[in-house]
């Protein structure tokens, strides 16, 4: 009997032993992820995007670049992170993905870029889009570059002024600024609910009163 036991305990030992290798094995199996990062104005605006981030289970080597832009990490293989799931939480911190590259352990190389529509134009307007930061400029950016239709786009972040080019039988001024809304931007005349504008970042909360009074 007392060699039953022994055998085991030893039987225990040695699993107990090989899954510690395997998990050891698996930590040192990363996948290297690196994103372009436009809107990247401050530490605060850093300390916002990291903090989106540190919720992906086993992310380690996080390091930020504020004036080149650059966010990079690394992730255990089994997270399996994709391209659109790095996309989705960089939009959701409220920056602009340029360019996002993942190299996984097996040295393949996956990479995607982030390009305005190529598309004729025949129409342009420029309205006021209530907005503080730079990141606010690449959330308003973005989100009207999303909009089908809308070849250009640029945001004054002193004028307040939004630029933008589009063909007219895609869309139009209106729904542009209807995009804008759900991102969390007031217009002149279209105004985002208060739970879009609450969910902006502590630093994007442009005061709403300004816009009572018509102030850009």
């Amino acid at each position: 009997m007392k060699h039953v036991i022994l055998l085991f305990i030893l039987s225990m030992a040695f699993t107990t032993n090989v899954d510690a290798q395997k998990k050891k094995k698996k930590n040192k199996e990363r996948d290297q992820v690196e994103t372009v990062v436009e809107g990247l104005g401050c530490p605060f605006c850093a300390y916002g995007l990291e903090k989106k981030f540190k919720k992906v289970k086993g992310i380690k080597n996080i390091e930020i670049d504020i004036e080149e832009g650059l966010f990079s990490f690394t992730v255990p293989v089994d997270t399996k992170m994709t391209l659109e799931e790095v996309d989705t939480r960089v939009v959701d911190a409220g920056y602009t993905p340029m360019q996002v590259k993942i190299t996984r352990f097996s040295g393949e190389i996956e990479e995607t870029k982030f390009e305005v529509q190529d598309i004729a134009t025949d129409k342009s307007a420029e309205f006021v889009v209530w907005g503080i930061c730079d990141m606010c400029k690449s959330r308003i950016e973005r989100t009207v570059q999303k909009v089908p239709g809308v070849g250009f786009a640029k945001w004054d972040k002193k004028t307040k002024i939004l630029k933008i080019d589009f063909d007219a039988q895609q869309t139009n001024v209106e729904a542009v600024k209807n995009a804008l809304a759900s991102a969390g931007h007031d217009t002149e005349d279209v105004k985002a609910s208060e739970e879009k504008y609450d969910n902006l970042p502590a630093c994007c909360l442009y005061d709403r009163n300004d816009i009572k009074k018509g102030t850009h």
